[in-house]
């Protein structure tokens, strides 16, 4: 923050409005666009060299470094940090009038006057962006989970302990309608509970654990869901199912094909492998002329950087295993519905597979 020693001698501000006037056969036309881009000038000197209460000259450096030259190098060092740069902001404040804007700092001009020949006088021009309360940033959740991966797998870790507990409950609606699924399918209740007990297994080992060893985890769960997904659609099918067990099924759909979602949205990025490039090998043979990346952070340190980077790698938290005939079945159920007229004969014994094939060993 500077505070300028002096009063200003002259503040000028500008309320232009973006109007164009034409001149037509009917006369004066005015083409009128709303506000323009307010202005600021400032003008006047920061005092006398070797004043008492301060040095004018030093002042005068100051505030040019302070106001000027500190507020394009913090913009510049944001860009090359990725950031926003927009995130910094220039507050001017007129105190004495109650005004503050957030501005920013356009031309900077430095005149010497024969009249006042060792005084500095400046002229500062600001550009105002609007005032602090236009500025101002309303928490938005939605927005922070889209653009925050760390708030998004929060949050998603948060809804799918949710959704597991919403199975819990669906396995208790699967055993009242027990006796008309498995007349109309096969045993293939148990089968279903099995299923939702692995994906509640799954759940518990990802939302405690992130971590790009996370990944193979993640993927057999999407493709656990998946197969559950298509096992629910073709049930619905089924001409037999009364409307009340066909409620339960897609009420068991709608909670796979949420979960389904959620991984994917959420954790996605974690099936990718980490780059340790600038890590291992610092800055290609180019890059020192062209810009790019820095020499690697072990160099400096004479660490041996294979050692470091396993050391910093984590332990999977479990293995998970997929067998061959479960394989064979999420292939199998992998059908659209809506090119079925019927469900598979054979229905029960694909979700057997799958429920007995898929499971996650610590």
């Amino acid at each position: 923050m500077f505070t300028l020693p002096i009063r200003p001698e002259e503040l000028n501000y500008t309320e232009p409005t973006r109007i164009t006037t034409q001149a037509t056969l009917a006369g004066a036309y005015a083409d009128i666009h709303g506000w323009g881009i307010k202005t600021l000038t400032v003008t006047g000197h920061t005092g006398w060299r070797g004043n008492s209460s301060g040095d004018g000259a030093a002042l005068f450096k100051t505030m040019k470094t302070d106001i000027f030259d500190e507020y394009h190098r913090r913009r510049a060092e944001m860009l090359r940090q990725l950031r926003d740069p927009n995130d910094l902001q220039m507050l001017v404040s007129d105190k004495h009038h109650g005004y503050t804007w957030v501005a920013a700092p356009k031309a900077f001009t430095l005149r010497r006057h024969k009249s006042s020949p060792l005084l500095h006088h400046f002229a500062l021009s600001f550009d105002l962006l609007g005032v602090p309360e236009d500025f101002a940033v309303i928490p938005d959740p939605i927005m922070d989970a889209i653009n925050n991966p760390r708030i998004r797998r929060d949050a998603a870790s948060k809804h799918l302990q949710d959704q597991k507990t919403t199975l819990q409950e669906l396995n208790d609606d699967l055993n009242a309608y027990r006796a008309e699924m498995d007349a109309a399918f096969g045993p293939i209740t148990d089968y279903l509970q099995g299923i939702n007990d692995t994906i509640a297994g799954y759940i518990d080992v990802i939302t405690g654990f992130v971590d790009a060893t996370l990944g193979p985890i993640l993927a057999v769960a999407d493709s656990l869901v998946t197969a559950a997904h298509n096992i629910g659609r073709l049930m619905l099918l089924a001409t037999t199912l009364a409307q009340k067990v066909k409620g339960a099924v897609m009420r068991l759909c709608s909670a796979w094909n949420d979960i389904r979602c959620t991984l994917r949205n959420a954790w996605q990025h974690a099936l990718d492998f980490p780059s340790f490039s600038d890590l291992l090998n610092g800055a290609s043979n180019c890059s020192s002329t062209g810009g790019g990346s820095a020499p690697s952070a072990y160099r400096s340190t004479k660490t041996n950087t294979v050692e470091a980077v396993r050391q910093a790698q984590a332990t999977p938290p479990a293995t998970p295993t997929v067998s061959t005939a479960a394989r064979a079945s999420m292939s199998a159920v992998s059908v659209d519905p809506i090119a079925q007229t019927s469900p598979p004969t054979d229905l029960a014994q694909h979700a057997r597979s799958i429920s007995e094939g898929v499971s996650l060993a610590a």
